[in-house]
């Protein structure tokens, strides 16, 4: 948890939710490979995110890192995923794959159980230096906490040996797809500490946190449509106990 400022604390809280449907999510890639996301603006001042520009036009590829810890930004602090577990039955494949589908838990935007979930959020601490008829951001600490709800097979003792020998690899693919959608919460709140550190002063505190609180709300509503690319990009279709070899 970030340090309290020492004057004028101001907090600012934005919640992401990202499920995975399990009809939807297969997670068939190789395991050194996240699939890549663009950013581009239409015409009109629009952002757009997906897994692969329009011809012609000029998109930035996100920074996705495969770790868990991501790649943030010296103003930001990411600490270690908080796991919850789920209970998994089952000694073939296909058992432990529709008891994934019973337990997992539920998606109330698809209407749906899935195999695992990720729920990100960015907070922001600053505060200001309060000058005479101006005001400016002084110190910054953005914090992204994310809970991973991932299946555990409770019951793997007996089951068949090349069973046993696949979990790890099912989670793994399940784990690399929600680091996916972690890397996206780090990045976007990467972009907003730059864009908070570059602001200019302004003529009142209070104008500024307006300003502060404007830029969390878009900057994390953009990589909003980031998340909804990155599994358009990445996950494919069947079962994580696919073999794609």
């Amino acid at each position: 948890m970030s340090k309290p400022a020492m004057v004028a604390l101001r907090q600012g809280d934005s919640t992401m939710k990202r499920r995975i449907a399990a009809g939807v999510l297969a997670l068939g890639l190789a395991a050194n490979a996240l699939a890549q996301v663009y950013k581009w603006i239409d015409a009109d001042g629009r952002v757009h995110y997906g897994p692969q520009p329009p011809p012609g036009m000029k998109a930035r590829s996100l920074s996705l890192q495969r770790s868990h810890a991501a790649n943030p930004d010296s103003n930001v602090e990411v600490p270690d995923s908080e796991i919850i577990y789920y209970p998994v039955y089952g000694k073939t494949p296909l058992e432990l794959h529709m008891s994934m589908k019973r337990n997992g838990p539920f998606n109330d935007i698809v209407q749906d159980r899935v195999y695992a979930e990720i729920h990100w959020r960015i907070t922001w601490k600053f505060d200001y230096v309060n000058e005479p008829g101006r005001c400016r951001l002084g110190k910054l600490i953005l914090t992204v906490p994310t809970i991973i709800t991932m299946p555990k097979w409770v019951d793997a003792e007996g089951a068949p040996a090349e069973t046993q020998a696949l979990w790890p690899t099912v989670l793994a693919k399940i784990r690399q797809h929600e680091d996916g959608h972690k890397a996206i919460g780090v990045e976007g709140a990467n972009v907003l500490a730059r864009r908070l550190k570059s602001l200019p002063a302004y003529a009142t505190c209070q104008e500024l946190n307006r300003v502060i609180q404007n830029e969390g709300e878009r900057i994390v509503g953009e990589y909003h449509l980031a998340n909804r690319a990155f599994d358009r990009a990445d996950a494919l279709k069947g079962s994580p106990f696919r073999d794609e070899r």
